[in-house]
């Protein structure tokens, strides 16, 4: 989602007066209300006043509260192939399910005193995916691939196999045991000759409530609640426990989180306060069917995490692949308070206020399957150098410890709404960021400096660790000053001109910059043959041992000779500058 040309979740969504912005990835629509809940919303497009923060755009949403009357509403969106045509082109319709149902209900628990709303939607929308994959043909399991465009070369010899036929002698045990995980085609051909059809069946559920408590006619309480708890079983292209490639074939859900409370006290007719404390809260996860298997001592591979299916890649003439699919977990909060007051006098409104943010993202620990690449540089075919146990390639990537990336910020503003002639009103506001550098909860953190002296080669560029005395390895930004300054004057009485001009802070994630496998603290391999003609390995003999990470490889050295993402100590804030020019 954007505004006006700027980047995508770069917006300052509120519900309720509360953040409703995730700390990682910026996002805001899984605490969108559903409409039946939302009693007004607003969209500022740009130039907005001093009063709110990071952003280039607000979405203010508010939701309905309940009154002295009890009021509720049922309601049912369908959509279903029944009541549809068939298309012109098509032999027969297309399955359709669509059902979006839901109800909401309010009212008074002590009248005019205490007030209660609850609201619940949910949408089911089962529905089915097809495609074609290329799996290996009987024959070509059997080491027969001679229908294939491609010569098999035996490295031993470096001459042809005999007829393209591999004989089964020949066959890598790991590969034999590998055979079975694909199924036997269902289509002609070499190529796309598996068909399947996978269903899927998405869940949506959201509830909402909100208690508001007259406490007298100068001080209002309320409370909110939202969640939603998304999830669906996705069916992969193949039978499992393997899946084709890193597609998602096993559950994935999210659920999200938001808890309010504000207090809102009037002092005269002048002035008004109001204080917001808000928390939200993902949780996100995505399984794979072969977690927990084993398989890497099924399939009597040695040195490789068995907590997956191992990946296997094949280029060329058959090219196909087996994996464990999309698989992670994590959670993510952030921590919101807020105060604002406002004070009229005489043609002066002045609004003053500030902002704690404390944002936290906690991916889980995560083992990497292991992968193997065969892309047919020893033999002419890659199916051939996965049935010898030939890998030009192998990589792991493993993050066994859970992380607790942790982020704080703080903000004040000032701003006066000037109404200096009848047809004349002047916006003037100040906002002052500090935005926190980012650290992890148990310093587990490390990032290259490119002027710490590497220990093992005296030269400049290191890796550096987080200390309890030092646990920022990315500096705090202290300077971040945001004008606002805006003016609307009346040219006649359909006409109206407005000018404005601001500096906004686009926002910085809990986990923005850093490494998600963290020199010293993840497993990291990498092995690529080096000459196109050697192997890195004989696949039944598996990949050299991989180092768990502990205190006793953290030095300097532990990335000489890879390739690593680092975030400069020194990095700039983000901000976006805007103006506007305007006859309405």
């Amino acid at each position: 989602v954007n505004v006006n040309g700027n980047r995508a979740f770069t917006i300052q969504a509120t519900v309720n007066g509360g953040s409703a912005v995730l700390p990682k990835s910026n996002n805001f629509q899984a605490f969108v209300p559903p409409l039946e809940a939302v009693s007004e919303f607003t969209v500022i497009g740009d130039n907005f006043s001093a009063e709110f923060g990071n952003g280039t755009s607000v979405l203010n949403m508010i939701t309905k509260s309940g009154a002295n009357q009890f009021h509720g509403s049922v309601f049912e969106f369908v959509q279903n192939d029944i009541l549809n045509a068939r298309y012109f082109f098509g032999q027969q319709k297309s399955k359709l399910r669509y059902n979006q149902f839901g109800g909401t209900l309010g009212g008074p628990v002590r009248k005019d005193r205490l007030f209660f709303f609850v609201s619940y939607q949910n949408t089911l929308s089962p529905n089915s995916s097809s495609g074609v994959v290329t799996v290996p043909s009987a024959a070509a399991r059997a080491g027969d691939l001679s229908a294939y465009n491609a010569t098999a070369i035996d490295p031993s010899t470096g001459r042809a196999f005999a007829g393209n036929q591999i004989p089964l002698r020949r066959f890598d045990p790991v590969a034999q045991a590998v055979l079975s995980y694909w199924p036997n085609p269902n289509l002609n051909g070499t190529t796309n000759n598996f068909y399947s059809v996978y269903p899927n069946n998405p869940r949506t559920p959201y509830y909402d409530a909100k208690i508001d408590w007259n406490i007298s006619p100068s001080h209002q309480l309320s409370g909110t609640f939202h969640m939603l708890d998304w999830n669906t079983q996705h069916t992969g292209q193949i039978p499992g426990p393997a899946c084709y490639g890193s597609e998602y074939c096993g559950r994935e859900g999210t659920r999200d989180q938001q808890w309010q409370v504000s207090d809102r006290v009037t002092f005269g007719p002048a002035a008004i306060n109001e204080f917001h404390a808000n928390y939200i809260r993902e949780h996100y996860d995505a399984t794979s069917p072969s977690y927990a298997g084993d398989y890497a001592a099924k399939l009597g591979l040695k040195n490789v995490p068995g907590y997956y299916f191992p990946g296997f890649s094949i280029g060329g003439a058959l090219p196909t692949s087996l994996g464990a699919g999309q698989h992670y977990s994590g959670t993510q909060n952030n921590f919101v308070y807020s105060d604002v007051f406002t004070w009229t006098r005489g043609a002066h409104t002045l609004k003053m206020g500030g902002q704690f943010v404390a944002s936290q993202q906690n991916p889980h620990g995560e083992w990497g399957p292991g992968s193997f690449d065969f892309a047919g540089l020893f033999n002419g075919l890659g199916f051939a150098d996965f049935l010898l146990g030939l890998p030009d390639s192998y990589s792991l990537s493993a993050s066994p410890q859970s992380l607790g990336a942790r982020r704080k910020s703080a903000a004040g503003f000032l701003e006066d709404t000037w109404h200096v002639l009848p047809k004349l009103t002047i916006n003037l506001g100040l906002r002052y960021q500090f935005e926190g550098g980012f650290t992890e909860a148990h310093n587990r953190l490390s990032n290259f400096s490119p002027t710490a002296i590497n220990p093992a080669t005296a030269a400049p560029g290191a890796i550096v660790y987080a200390t309890p005395g030092d646990p920022y390895l990315q500096a705090s930004h202290t300077r971040l000053f945001a004008p606002r300054i805006g003016a609307a004057y009346q040219l006649s009485q359909q006409t109206v001109a407005r000018a404005a001009y601001g500096v906004f802070i686009l926002p910085n994630g809990a986990q923005q910059g850093a490494n998600t496998n963290v020199p010293g603290y993840a497993i990291s391999q990498n092995l690529q043959t080096t000459d196109q003609k050697t192997p890195v390995f004989q696949l039944s003999a598996g990949p050299p041992p991989y180092v768990y990470p502990d205190a006793s490889v953290h030095n300097g050295a532990i990335a000489n000779g890879t390739n690593i993402n680092w975030w400069p100590y020194n990095s700039l804030q983000p901000y976006v500058q805007q103006w506007q020019l305007s006859v309405q």
